[in-house]
This record gives C-alpha cells, structure tokens and sequence, in this order.
C-alpha cells in the first residue's frame, strides 16, 4: 500500500480488525481538507449569499461549543463495545470546527459590511 490505512480499528478483547465505512468523511474527512482548501476558500470567498437559517444555525453552533457537545453526546449515547472501536472526536477536529465555522461567520461579516457601504 502506498499510503496508510486509516479506517481499520482493531476491536480491544478479540484482536479483531473493524472496517470503518468513512464516506460519510466524519472519521477522517478532516485530514483531507489541505488537499481541497484552495478550492474551499476559492469558493466561500466568492460567496456572499447566505440563507438566514444557516448563519443563525452557525452561530449557535459557534456560542455552544459544537465540537465539544459533539464529543460528549458520543460519549453519552454510545456503548462501551462503540467507544472501544471508534475514537472519540479528537481536540485537534474540534478545534478544526470551531476554526471552520469562525471562517464562514467571517465571510458572512465581511459581505454585510460590504451591502453597507
């Protein structure tokens, strides 16, 4: 393999290998924002509509701590078995919302000053 396989866990009592289905991207769908950022700030930097229910939505998710109610949500509803397979969110993606929402809401701040003046 070229490159290393970051969707196996291996299963704690049993030694067992888990495949982790990740095209839903919410178990490393982190790692591969580098690769597409360009494309990312390319786009949001050329966007300046944005529906009211959404920069609403961002901004409670930026006031609540998103990540981290994410984090203890999974730690609250899942099994033991669960939390022995899939990691827990990490700080480091935590900080990467908080990081991408306060990118957004900027944009958003930068496009009504603009309609100001």
């Amino acid at each position: 393999m070229a490159a290393p396989a970051h969707n196996l866990a291996r299963q704690r009592q049993s030694q067992l290998l888990v495949f982790l289905d990740n095209e839903s991207g919410l178990l490393h769908g982190y790692r591969l924002l580098k690769k597409y950022e360009a494309y990312h700030s390319l786009l949001l930097d050329n966007l300046c509509v944005f529906r009211r229910p959404t920069v609403d939505a961002l901004r409670r998710l930026r006031a609540e701590g998103a990540g981290r109610q994410l984090r203890e949500l999974f730690q609250r509803s899942t099994s033991a078995g669960v939390r022995d397979v899939l990691p827990s969110l990490p700080d480091k993606s935590i900080k990467i919302l908080a990081e991408r929402i306060d990118r957004v809401l900027s944009q958003v701040q930068k496009c009504a000053d603009s309609n100001k003046s």
